[in-house]
């Protein structure tokens, strides 16, 4: 069983209070904001901000479960599933490993510093394309052009709609995270 311990029980109601409010808030902002729906799934928003902002404040561990649960939440509401396997390559762990990686930027003194701070978004966008790569590859091949690798074809479908979020996280966090108090005693 996954566990987060806290100081007292309503420091644990709160955290679970606010993990329900940025799920909303995530699925809310990936709804309204939707640039472009690929037509295998994925698409391009702003709904990943929140639950980075919530990982920034709460760490790695929170960051595990608030990005499962978005993932199970937005597979309910946009389904597409193909095999089992697939879903859990394409809905809690791609958001699961962005939460986690995220989190990491708790543990820094304050996630300004420029280069820190870019690094791990694009390893958290990188570990989210990872595992929907693998997806495409086992589950995807079909919709190939004919004559492409299935690898490359998974690569370059996925890259379309995980480095444009990464990117849009990046900088949309850039200009928050002066807004954001270092520490949760501030809240």
């Amino acid at each position: 069983m996954f566990k987060i311990s806290y100081q007292n029980e309503s420091s644990g109601t709160k955290v679970v209070v606010e993990i329900g409010i940025v799920i909303a808030l995530a699925v809310a902002l990936s709804t309204i904001t939707r640039l472009i729906q690929l037509p295998w799934g994925g698409s391009i928003s702003i709904g990943s901000v929140p639950i980075a902002i919530f990982c920034l404040l709460r760490g790695s561990k929170a960051g595990v479960l608030v990005g499962a649960l978005y993932g199970v939440v937005d597979l309910m509401l946009n389904p597409f599933i193909v095999h089992p396997a697939q879903v859990l390559l394409d809905y809690p762990i791609p958001n699961a490993l962005f939460g986690c990686l995220i989190g990491f930027l708790h543990r820094l003194d304050t996630p300004i510093r420029l280069f820190p701070y870019i690094l791990i978004i694009s390893l958290a966008g990188c570990a989210k394309w990872f595992s929907h790569w693998i997806s495409g590859i086992l589950y995807f091949g079909a919709y190939a052009p004919v004559g492409q690798e299935v690898w490359i074809y998974s690569a370059i479908y996925n890259a379309s709609h995980v480095i444009p979020e990464t990117i849009l996280c990046i900088v949309l966090l850039r200009f928050l995270v002066p807004y954001i108090p270092k520490r949760l005693s501030e809240l």
